[in-house]
Parts: structure tokens; sequence; C-alpha cells
């Protein structure tokens, strides 16, 4: 990636051949890219960078998946816009 990067993007899964094709994919648009694990790890990562402008994650990671992503766009100014998957 050459100069800044356009967006930064929360990627939330366990999974981390999930995650690596999220974050060359985003690369290769220009954007960057903060990786989590777990449900805990995104909301530390999100609290911890500069402003995430989309969150994108595995609603697997979260008992109260709804509440999760309540607690995200929540946290956010504006609001955090959030795309969920869950399955494979």
């Amino acid at each position: 990636m050459t100069g800044a990067p356009e967006k930064l993007i929360l990627i939330a899964h366990a999974d981390a051949a999930v995650r690596d094709r999220f974050v060359a994919a985003l690369a290769d648009a220009r954007h960057a890219a903060v990786t989590a694990t777990t449900e805990r790890e995104a909301a530390t990562a999100a609290a911890r960078r500069p402003v995430i402008s989309l969150a994108i994650i595995d609603a697997r990671l979260s008992t109260d998946p709804a509440g999760w992503i309540r607690r995200l766009r929540a946290a956010a100014q504006p609001a955090l816009p959030v795309v969920v998957f869950a399955g494979s």
C-alpha cells in the first residue's frame, strides 16, 4: 500500500485465513485493517485505534450478537457501520 490508507476497517473473525483474506483485499483497495479473534479483542482494538470506518464481524464470536453490534455502534461517533456474517 502506498500513501495513507483511505479507511480503517475492523475485522473480527476466529479463523486466521478469513481475516487474512479480508486484510489482503482491503490493502489492495488502499484500506488498512485491524483484526481481532474475539469479541473482547474487537472492543479493545476499536477503543485503541483511530476512527474505525467499518466493522466486519462474525456473529458467532459473541453470545449476544445483537448486543455486540449495539455496543460497537454506540461506541463510535458517528455510528459505526457493521457488516455481520455467520457461518462458513
